[in-house]
């Protein structure tokens, strides 16, 4: 039997994973997308849904 989690506990869950890693261009990419200004967020949205199929 599987538990469901929120979308909240999801990203929890993962963003402590991603807290852990000694992988730099992750590193660099987590924090470029947290700093990038609301235009390049789109952009950055855009290429997600585009490359991983990702919906909102």
């Amino acid at each position: 039997m599987f538990t469901r989690i929120s979308e909240n506990d999801r990203f929890s869950l993962n963003l402590g994973k991603l807290s852990t890693t000694q992988n730099k261009m992750l590193i660099n990419m987590v924090n470029s997308i947290a700093e990038a200004s609301p235009e390049k967020l789109r952009y950055i949205e855009e290429f997600m849904k585009d490359c991983l199929g990702l919906n909102e």
